[in-house]
């Protein structure tokens, strides 16, 4: 299997998931409009922007989708930290830990790069990721409020 269409089949099944969860936001869209040769080029050609694949019995189980961020701004006290984009692990290989070396590997990664500490959002209704954030050390930092108009 080729790793676009390995990311493809993850990022599709996390598409169809996202989009039970929040309907009003997401939408279900096609394989080849989800992972394009551009993007995954873009990718490939930044400086800040990073995936991870992690493979199990010869396809690719899950994805990590990680950016760094940097600032010198004396207002801010967080210099430098890793923002966890999208973690997206097959279904079927779940609660195998695959997700847990993802995240291994991006705390790594942020450690190496001088990170103060890895970030992401997580939608209120996700209760499995949210527990499987919290069961890895994160803690909720800041609040993200919406309004429809």
């Amino acid at each position: 299997m080729s790793d676009k269409l390995g990311i493809t089949t993850v990022f599709s099944e996390t598409n169809v998931y996202h989009t039970a969860l929040q309907p009003s936001v997401f939408n279900v869209l096609p394989l080849d409009y989800l992972i394009t040769d551009d993007w995954l080029q873009e990718i490939k050609d930044s400086k800040r922007k990073n995936i991870y694949l992690c493979e199990s019995e010869d396809e690719i189980a899950g994805v990590i989708l990680f950016t760094k961020y940097e600032t010198d701004d004396d207002l801010e006290k967080i210099k430098k930290f890793v923002f966890v984009n999208e973690l997206a692990v097959l279904k079927k290989f779940r609660g195998l830990g695959i997700g847990k070396k993802l995240m291994d590997a991006v705390e790594d990664f942020a450690k190496d790069f001088g990170a103060q500490n890895v970030q992401l959002e997580v939608w209120e209704n996700n209760s499995n990721a949210i527990n499987f954030y919290e069961r890895n050390g994160f803690k909720l930092k800041k609040l993200k409020y919406w309004k429809d108009i």
